[in-house]
């Protein structure tokens, strides 16, 4: 159960790190204006003008002013030079061979052939 907890938690936080909360508001947003624009006209008038963005609602409003907030305060990426630094080395001695005896193989394999039990056993 903890381990469940755990990982919906880390999903919430890639979420909100990678900007799901504005997807999420603007989402809500979506549906309560085809709710609200269905209830004058029909569902396609209500679908056009949803997605059209002449008529936006104020969470619309709120969720645009907010990305825009949130790209305004975004760092400046400066370019970032890598340098490789190679370290010396690292040699591997091979072990000292040591001469192993094996046993010598007098006999060949004669096939084996085992029938199936009918029915299969029950697992």
């Amino acid at each position: 159960m903890k381990f469940r907890f755990a990982k919906f938690l880390a999903l919430v936080a890639v979420l909100q790190i990678l900007g799901g909360h504005w997807l999420a508001l603007q989402s809500v947003a979506w549906v309560s204006m085809v709710i609200d624009y269905s209830k004058v006209t029909s569902i396609g008038t209500a679908i056009g003008k949803t997605f059209d963005g002449a008529h936006p609602c104020s969470l619309c409003k709120t969720v645009s002013n907010g990305l825009s907030q949130e790209r305004k305060n975004e760092p400046v990426k400066s370019p970032v030079k890598f340098e490789a630094v190679l370290g010396a080395g690292l040699v591997l001695i091979p072990p000292a061979a040591s001469s192993v005896d094996f046993p010598k193989v007098t006999q060949t394999a004669v096939g084996l052939v085992v029938e199936p039990l009918l029915p299969p056993p029950l697992a």
